[in-house]
């Protein structure tokens, strides 16, 4: 299933001015048969811009996932899911970036 341009770049309208936006995690080094991960965690389970984007979600009627070069921190999914990314900065800190997936049970719609 494809998504149409227009809604595609309603997305990135709505979502884009999250870019930049710190989320507190507290990061947790675990180990599955042999191989190290890093799950995320929100420090505050009311985070403001964790909020936001589900009330973001919630509007635009889709679930969503802060994901990060590892893996998860985020929401239960259900389908149509969207995918924020953040990355750790220099300085420590978590900010969601600009890139981000929309995609289906099946996969990517994209």
């Amino acid at each position: 299933m494809k998504i149409s341009k227009e809604y595609f770049d309603k997305l990135n309208r709505v979502f884009n001015k999250y870019a930049g936006k710190e989320i507190a995690f507290t990061a947790e080094t675990k180990t599955h048969e042999g191989h190290s991960y890093t799950v995320l965690t929100p420090t505050d389970k009311n985070d403001p811009v964790i909020a936001q984007l589900c009330l973001e979600s919630d509007r635009e009627k889709i679930s969503f996932i802060l994901k990060d070069e590892n893996y998860v921190a985020g929401a239960e999914a259900t389908y149509p899911t969207l995918q924020a990314f953040v990355e750790k900065g220099q300085d420590g800190k978590y900010r969601l970036t600009k890139d981000w997936n929309l995609g289906m049970k099946s996969g990517p719609w994209l």
